[in-house]
């Protein structure tokens, strides 16, 4: 996405155009869009690969499903292989799985600059850059706002519809 336009390009637009769930947080802020924006469309398909669900699915009638807060929830309580497809969950390495979990997330950041660069990326993936054991909470944007509420101190968390 970001290639499509220059850094000198001027325009206006009067829609967003992209795939919500996918948009990074600088194209509904209207901010630059750099390639950090495409790391952070790739954080919510890693998440897609791993779980082989869709970034969005309606629950029921009144609760929609999205899903990096399903995963960031399953995360916090421990539970890192539930993120896993059952089709393919006996197969997966748990290592593995949390390492493209956590690699998932750290493009997920709310902070472009605080994105790694898909370089990065594709290295943690193969295994020839480290990952921090650590789920990078505060910096994520779909936590930040609302979608997910964490009380980080107990531990606990909660899932708001939106």
């Amino acid at each position: 996405l970001s290639r499509l336009m220059s850094r000198d390009q001027s325009y206006v637009m009067t829609t967003m155009r992209g795939t919500p769930g996918y948009l990074a947080p600088e194209w509904l802020l209207e901010a630059s869009i750099t390639e950090k924006s495409d790391v952070y469309s790739f954080g919510v398909v890693l998440l897609e690969v791993i779980s082989g669900r869709k970034c969005f699915s309606r629950v029921s009638e009144t609760e929609k499903f999205y899903l990096p807060s399903f995963c960031l929830e399953l995360v916090q309580q421990g539970r890192d292989m539930d993120v896993v497809d059952p089709r393919i969950s006996s197969q997966a390495d748990e290592g593995e799985v949390v390492r493209a979990i956590r690699i998932a997330f750290l493009c997920l950041q709310e902070n472009a600059s605080a994105r790694p660069s898909m370089g990065s990326v594709v290295q943690m993936l193969e295994g020839s850059s480290t990952v921090d054991s650590k789920v990078p909470v505060e910096g994520l944007f779909f936590a930040s706002k609302g979608e997910l509420r964490l009380d980080l101190n107990s531990g606990s968390s909660s899932s708001t519809a939106t």
